[in-house]
């Protein structure tokens, strides 16, 4: 199977934080739905967010057997993933994690 790698900066931006809204809501959801205080949600969710972020995105040094262990997130164009979005740079998602708890946390039901 070939695969073609596209680099596009601002459709991967797109999709990274289409990426980082899911996770965020889904967070916030499940800490909802187990009883989490309201009050409590926002500082959770930010740590779990930050910290699941931390390893897609590579931030976090990660070892397993000795060996360094480096994701790098793409995002397939098509179902059977032979042609991938891309940018230069690696992901950038904990960057943008605190600030987007906030902002899916104010449009919440619960909240």
């Amino acid at each position: 199977m070939n695969i073609s790698i596209k680099i596009d900066e601002k459709e991967y931006d797109k999709r990274q934080m289409q990426l980082l809204d899911f996770l965020v809501r889904e967070i916030i959801y499940t800490l909802d739905e187990e009883g989490v205080p309201p009050d409590k949600i926002p500082p959770v969710a930010k740590s779990l967010a930050f910290g699941i972020c931390t390893i897609l995105d590579a931030s976090r040094v990660m070892e397993v057997d000795g060996k360094t262990l480096r994701p790098f997130l793409t995002f397939a164009e098509n179902y059977v993933g032979t042609e991938l979005v891309a940018r230069r740079a690696a992901s950038n998602l904990h960057d943008e994690s605190n600030d987007h708890v906030d902002k899916v946390f104010k449009s919440f039901p619960a909240a």
